[in-house]
């Protein structure tokens, strides 16, 4: 499922048409507010480089993340305690924030 996620969005972007995308919410009150959304292409190319990191974090993301998939039915999955699972979600999450905010070029102030 990531995979076919991931293709289509790189085709879309190779087809010149998206141009730089933004999320607007209907609270938004002007252009200012406005942040450039993050693409499928920007969450893969994170969660290859958390995979060159921690291989199980990546594991437990990608089941989080794309598989929608609860911490029990993780932890069943990949044969580990459910503890760790928690632990390895939270390392996950923090990458993914670091690394998706630097590629957006946020610097989180």
């Amino acid at each position: 499922m990531r995979r076919t996620v991931v293709d289509v969005a790189r085709a879309a972007l190779a087809d010149k048409r998206i141009g730089d995308a933004f999320r607007v919410s209907l609270h938004t009150h002007g252009v200012a507010a406005a942040k450039p959304a993050i693409s499928v292409v920007e969450i893969d190319d994170a969660m290859k480089a958390l995979g060159a990191v921690c291989e199980e974090s990546a594991k437990v993301a990608e089941l989080r993340l794309w598989g929608g998939m609860e911490f029990e039915q993780i932890a069943d999955a990949l044969d580990i305690p459910f503890s760790r699972v928690r632990s390895r979600w939270n390392r996950a999450k923090a990458f993914l924030a670091k690394d998706l905010a630097e590629a957006s070029g946020d610097s989180g102030s």
